[in-house]
């Protein structure tokens, strides 16, 4: 059906929506569409049709509640109280100034993808040809729009970053003074540094619940000198052990299943039992592994050569650390582009990489779909209190740095992003998102909240503030009965 028949040569077509009515006061015809559902060929739409001039109708009135705050990619819930004189049935069609619409309904929760002001509207159909809108503007703060520089201690070119026993540890290589460095918090505020050992360079960290294991590269001075794979482990991410120092430079680590796992340069790959003890394992490929990560009961490693034709990459997925296949065909990846940061959350695999977008496998990394399909270079992904965050830059030498934020992983919006030196990983910590990058960088988002519901969201809906006007336990309306009664 055309909504808008009367524009130009009739060709600005307007779909329905549900819960709008389309009216023509000409035919004195009006058309609701009420509510829709199904799936596939078994799809159904539910219309209300009036047909008669209804002499005497007349429009309802209506309030809107709504909140004029909202936090990005938190709900926010909206209510309106209509009454009719004519005692019709009512249809309501909302507008959230973003694109979206709701379902035909009194109320409505939504969540923004960004900061912005929006428009909320409200629109109350008696079907007959009787309408009432209601606005409210609001303003929606992103928490991830804000973000401050702390002071890490270093100048090292900071490469990973972990978690673990209440302390956040990232690693790095002062290039001009050979160091390998770190940079530890329990905050994510104050920093301390110090240096793991001279003429090494750190690629990466995990901590396995016990300790930290670091892998990289050490220079050593023996003929015929070089640069060796060497794993480094720790306690409390000041005082490091040599555990591995051989072949070529390593480039990620992971723990899962009583299994490490350490992968690098011309496709090496180690295993341990213990992080102390390395043994060499076939992985099936030449070119250089960058990451790997565990999660569902499986290895999932990925990368490639970016720098000579015909430009290979590789994904691998392992059960035990042995054993490697290889599933490289169903990563999707473009003729130029690898997956070189891979990330377990919330019951998938999501990886990005040079030229590869975002991209995220439901099947333990036997295939990878494009969820952001896109020749971006992400260096980071991480989740926490329902958002996903992935940093990054445009395609192109010298891209713009790049923010992604999502709700569930899969549809993903670019917000404003501060030109910043290279970000080169990413973890939730204490509600926080917190980057590493280049010379030693370190930033901090502010606090991001955790989505409201159940009651928590009606408290907020009724008593807005912070800490909200009424408790569960107060009758703020004087009828006798408590919030959470009411509520339930």
């Amino acid at each position: 059906m055309d909504t808008t028949p009367n524009s130009a040569q009739g060709k600005d077509d307007s779909a329905v929506s549900i819960g709008r009515t389309f009216s023509d006061t000409t035919a004195n015809v009006h058309i609701t569409p009420t509510a829709k559902g199904g799936t596939g060929a078994d799809q159904w739409l539910d219309v209300n049709v009036q047909i008669g001039a209804f002499p005497g109708n007349l429009a309802p009135t209506a309030t809107l509640t709504a909140a004029p705050t909202a936090v990005a990619r938190n709900s926010a819930s909206f209510s309106v109280v209509a009454l009719d004189a004519n005692a019709d049935t009512l249809a309501y069609f909302w507008d959230f100034g973003d694109g979206t619409l709701s379902s035909n309904a009194s109320s409505a929760t939504h969540q923004w993808a960004k900061g912005g002001t929006y428009t909320v509207s409200v629109t109350v159909s008696d079907m007959k040809g009787g309408t009432v809108t209601r606005n409210q503007s609001v303003t929606v703060t992103d928490p991830l729009d804000t973000w401050t520089t702390r002071t890490s201690g270093t100048t090292a070119d900071l490469s990973d970053i972990a978690e673990g026993g209440g302390s956040l540890v990232a690693v790095g290589y002062d290039g001009p003074n050979f160091k390998g460095m770190y940079s530890k918090s329990i905050d994510g505020i104050t920093w301390t540094s110090g240096t793991i050992k001279i003429n090494t360079i750190p690629a990466a960290i995990i901590h396995d619940g016990t300790r930290f294991i670091m892998v990289g590269e050490e220079y050593d001075f023996t003929v015929p000198a070089g640069w060796r794979g060497a794993i480094f482990t720790s306690t409390d991410g000041i005082a490091w052990t040599r555990r591995h120092f051989s072949g070529v430079g390593l480039k990620g680590v992971a723990a899962g299943g009583g299994v490490y796992v350490a992968v690098g340069k011309d496709g090496r790959a180690l295993r341990s039992t213990d992080s102390v003890a390395w043994t060499p394992v076939t992985s099936g490929v030449t070119h250089e592994l960058k990451d790997v990560t565990w999660g569902g009961g499986r290895f999932v490693a990925g990368g490639g050569d970016m720098a000579n034709s015909p430009y290979p990459t590789a994904v691998l997925t392992s059960a035990d650390g042995t054993t490697w296949t290889n599933t490289t065909s169903g990563a999707g990846l473009p003729s130029i582009g690898d997956l070189a940061e891979i990330e377990y959350l919330d019951g998938r695999f999501i990886g990005g990489g040079w030229n590869a977008g975002i991209r995220e496998s439901t099947d333990l990394g036997s295939t990878f779909t494009a969820t952001e399909s896109s020749f971006r270079t992400m260096t980071g992904i991480a989740q926490g209190n329902g958002t996903y965050l992935a940093v990054g830059a445009e395609p192109g030498i010298g891209g713009a740095d790049l923010n992604l934020v999502s709700t569930d992983g899969k549809s993903w919006t670019s917000i404003t992003t501060a030109s910043q030196s290279d970000r080169n990983d990413l973890i939730f910590f204490n509600n926080t998102f917190i980057t590493v990058g280049a010379g030693g960088t370190i930033r901090q988002s502010t606090s991001v909240p955790a989505d409201l519901a159940g009651f928590a969201a009606w408290v907020q809906l009724q008593f807005p503030g912070s800490p909200a006007l009424s408790g569960p336990d107060e009758d703020f309306d004087g009828d006798g009965v408590k919030n959470l009664v009411e509520y339930a």
